[in-house]
């Protein structure tokens, strides 16, 4: 009996390996590769976010799922502190570009952003439709400064 215990226990292990294995690449390669260009500018520069999509964006199940893209700094005084964008449709694999414009200006500093995998409701009209948005993860980080 302990022999089938024990023969059992590697097989099991032989499935289980090699697919964490799969997973641990996944997701290493998923939390890095976001790129900011440029890397600094001035209070009307607009910067280009970009990233491949872990995942398919778009209508998923009962579901959507996006991209959000948002980048924020220390708050000034009459200039924009924060930027944000959204990828609603990509194709898992493709490289996306979100923009990030000032209103007006931006802040002078140093900016800390980051593009997270969201998952929402996917709702038709006329329909009572419940309300969350669930961080699926975060795809990576990026920094931009403004002189």
């Amino acid at each position: 009996m302990r022999w089938r215990v024990a023969v059992a226990l590697v097989a099991l292990g032989a499935a289980v390996v090699p697919a964490l294995s799969v997973a641990a690449r996944r997701g290493r390669a998923a939390s890095g590769g976001v790129k900011v260009t440029p890397a600094g500018g001035s209070g009307t520069t607009r910067f280009v976010v970009s990233f491949r999509a872990p995942d398919a964006a778009g209508p998923y199940g009962g579901s959507e799922r996006r991209y959000s893209v948002t980048a924020s700094a220390p708050q000034g005084r009459g200039c924009d502190s924060s930027g944000a964008g959204s990828v609603g449709s990509a194709r898992q694999g493709q490289l996306v570009h979100v923009k990030l414009a000032p209103g007006d200006h931006w802040c002078r500093g140093t900016y800390q952003g980051s593009v997270d995998e969201l998952m929402t409701p996917l709702c038709l009209p006329v329909r009572v439709c419940p309300q969350y948005v669930a961080v699926v993860r975060r795809v990576g980080r990026f920094t931009f400064k403004v002189r």
